[in-house]
């Protein structure tokens, strides 16, 4: 029988990976069911701003639009009869061919974020791309409203280190979210309600889509506003949230 015998060292270093591999098994069975992704974080040095970190009962509830004009009008009224102000993530080719209703969203004090231009994922692609998806967004919004944007969720909130080192070489911080309320599934308005409702934290971002292709949002969207001032939050900006905590988009 041959044996094989490992050093010290060696056994250290093995001791050191199994233990690791464990703690990472741990935060994804604790801290995914919180709609949390720092297992796709992990692997990244640089990553959006998913929450700040505040005592404050605040959340930032915020909207992707694409796609269609016949959801955005009802999120609209919804928020202005409850008082709720929001930040909406628009795509450059949306803007620009949906001008009245973007005008309407901003006349409306919603805060203004760029969705990219193309709906594609970026870390594909090469920083010149980058560039040219992320300005060609923010001219089509300026262009259109007047605005210049500082805030932007790519598609699908996909990224990788090069994605946000280039957006923050262009003056944008990159905004994900740590409660996705699933909208965008259509997998049912209690669904899509108890997604939000069990997840709210002090700090975090909300993630809920006005595109047509979302057909829920707007029977979802008033019980959620109201039981979550119940819960003692109050809603806020992306931009305002960040001013309440740290929100650096670099792993310390």
């Amino acid at each position: 029988m041959k044996l094989f015998y490992l050093s010290m060292a060696t056994l250290k270093k093995l001791a050191w990976r199994i233990l690791l591999l464990t703690v990472i098994i741990i935060a994804a069975i604790l801290l995914i069911p919180r709609g949390i992704r720092y297992i796709e974080v992990i692997a990244h040095r640089y990553h959006p701003i998913y929450a700040v970190e505040t005592e404050e009962k605040v959340v930032a509830l915020t909207f992707d639009i694409s796609w269609g004009n016949a959801m955005a009008p009802k999120v609209l009224q919804i928020l202005k009869d409850q008082q709720v102000t929001a930040t909406f993530f628009l795509s450059g080719p949306w803007v620009e061919t949906h001008a009245e209703l973007a005008g309407q969203i901003l006349a409306d004090g919603h805060e203004i974020a760029s969705h990219g231009h193309r709906h594609v994922n970026f870390s594909p692609l090469s920083k010149d791309q980058i560039i040219d998806n992320v300005m060609s967004a923010h001219n089509s919004i300026k262009n259109t409203l007047n605005v210049e944007p500082s805030l932007i969720r790519t598609p699908n909130g996909d990224f990788d280190d090069e994605t946000i080192l280039t957006i923050k070489e262009l003056g944008y911080l990159a905004v994900d979210w740590m409660i996705d309320s699933l909208d965008w599934k259509n997998p049912g308005v209690d669904t899509i309600i108890n997604r939000v409702l069990k997840r709210l934290q002090p700090g975090a971002i909300i993630l809920m889509h006005a595109s047509d292709s979302c057909k829920m949002t707007d029977a979802a969207l008033p019980t959620i506003i109201k039981e979550t001032r119940a819960a003692g939050y109050r809603f806020v900006k992306v931009s305002e949230l960040l001013t309440l905590g740290p929100n650096d988009t670099k792993i310390r």
